[in-house]
């Protein structure tokens, strides 16, 4: 996964989804004691996530290691924990990316995906292709950017949609 980022997305700059990484607490202490013990979920829980927070991703590790080698028993969801903020750790840097105004939650990409394209996309009897698709992905996103009159003035509709009418018209006859 990471070799595709680089590669496909090289100048992004990747965030873990705050709300994700929480989950994942909550989880490995919902595993460690039970849904029903909260008071020990949220003990444990609560300082790590205030780490996490504060961008102390190391600190974070290093409890739950330690809390990993000194169970006998029920280690897996530490070490499962601990391997997913391993490998995640670069792109759980919170302050620096809420000093810069960035979202650390997916929630308003994937409000503004489904507001921007999987509404229209997505109506009764629609079917498309991969080029037409991009293509009104694009011509949306520019809508909503307030760039559309704009966009209309510079666009060469038929080069960018590969479009011949000459050709649909022999086709069709």
């Amino acid at each position: 996964m990471r070799k595709y980022r680089r590669e496909c997305y090289p100048g992004a700059i990747q965030i873990l989804d705050w709300y994700h990484v929480v989950d994942h607490l909550w989880a490995t202490a919902h595993n460690l004691w039970g849904e029903t013990q909260k008071q020990k979920s949220e003990k444990w829980v609560e300082p790590l996530k205030d780490l996490l927070w504060e961008g102390k991703p190391i600190e974070v590790l290093d409890r739950i290691r330690e809390h990993a080698l000194k169970r006998k028993k029920n280690q897996s969801p530490l070490w499962e924990l601990h391997t997913y903020l391993f490998n995640n750790k670069d792109f759980m840097r919170y302050p620096e990316y809420r000093s810069k105004g960035y979202y650390i939650g997916i929630g308003a990409i994937e409000s503004a995906n489904k507001y921007v394209v999987a509404n229209r996309m997505k109506m009764a009897g629609m079917r498309w292709s991969i080029q037409k698709e991009n293509s009104l992905i694009w011509l949306r996103c520019k809508y909503f950017e307030d760039q559309w009159d704009s966009t209309w003035e510079q666009i060469n509709l038929r080069e960018y949609l590969d479009w011949n009418p000459e050709e649909e018209m022999e086709k069709s006859a």
